[in-house]
């Protein structure tokens, strides 16, 4: 088998929050601060003015070097990175730019590629600064998010909806896709129900308290119903008034993004629940009615849900 050839990729991180002296080490990522752009072998000719000037202004950069393939390139690994990044912490950050070098100095292979789907923020839900514990726990993320992308099993598929999200500019878009994601995550059965189960299985994985479950279940479904509103066309139910509306909805995306990415959280660190996330709807249903086996949700009645 012939060796595979290795890349180098450079990302300048737009709109980083980092301001700490160190910053923590990874086996594959690294983010370096540069008082200039690094060398790019000529590729910066391909931006704009406006572009070249935002690029010199952007001091942190993530390098990376890999063997390419059809499920692992520069643009891969930027947006697993990314996403890893949102688990632990919403930030601005965007990615714009990829430049993608041979590590092969005799080498004159290269790639820009300019980045139309981007991370989008959202004013409700954005971290202005992070700390180095930040970037470790990112980096953490990613080491347990790759294998989930390298399977392209079920979870993978959560994975390109929870992505999905992030990139999209209308928030009806982003709470769709992030609705998406969580069904994905969750869901075990077809047929009529799906709400109560899903929020039920939401609840027993986050918490074991009974009363901690009970409020999980209850603002699960909360949040829920704003899908099927959307979906609906019953947008109306949601802000009845025109008087800050836009920081309402933004505030209720804010809420659903947390949701997911407290679901997200809670499966990634755990070496079992994944590998039962990723089997067909029968086992799946084992898994949960194991981990809410004792749980007095089954037992909920209409009457005590509380609706928006």
């Amino acid at each position: 088998m012939k060796n595979q050839k290795l890349f180098r990729a450079l990302v300048p991180l737009y709109y980083f929050p980092y301001q700490e002296a160190s910053i923590p080490k990874h086996k594959i990522l690294k983010i370096r601060k540069f008082k200039n752009p690094p060398n790019l072998k000529g590729l910066e000719t391909e931006l704009s003015k406006a572009e070249l000037e935002e690029l010199r202004s952007t001091p942190y950069w993530l390098t990376i070097v890999y063997n390419k393939s059809k499920v692992w390139d520069d643009s891969n690994i930027t947006i697993i990175f990314l996403v890893a990044l949102w688990l632990e912490v919403p930030t601005k950050t965007q990615a714009m730019h990829l430049f993608e070098l041979s590590t092969d100095e005799n080498s004159k292979e290269k790639t820009f590629t300019r980045c139309l789907d981007r991370f989008q923020w959202n004013k409700k839900h954005v971290i202005r600064n992070i700390t180095s514990d930040n970037i470790k726990n990112a980096f953490r993320n990613f080491d347990l998010l790759v294998p989930i992308w390298k399977r392209k099993k079920r979870l993978s598929d959560a994975l390109i909806m929870t992505v999905a999200g992030c990139m999209s500019f209308r928030w009806q878009i982003a709470y769709i896709s992030f609705a998406s994601a969580v069904e994905t995550l969750l869901t075990y059965q077809e047929g009529a129900g799906i709400t109560k189960r899903l929020a039920k299985s939401y609840a027993c994985l986050m918490e074991t308290n009974i009363k901690k479950r009970n409020a999980e279940y209850k603002k699960f479904r909360k949040l829920y119903k704003i899908r099927s509103d959307i979906i609906h066309g019953r947008m109306r139910r949601i802000a009845k008034t025109t008087k800050h509306k836009a920081d309402k909805l933004l505030t209720i995306l804010a809420d659903f993004s947390s949701l997911l990415r407290n679901l997200w959280g809670k499966i990634v660190v755990n070496k079992f629940i994944p590998y039962e996330l990723e089997k067909g709807d029968n086992l799946r249903s084992l898994f949960f009615d194991k981990i809410e086996m004792g749980s007095l949700l089954s037992k909920i009645t209409e009457k005590s849900i509380v609706t928006p």
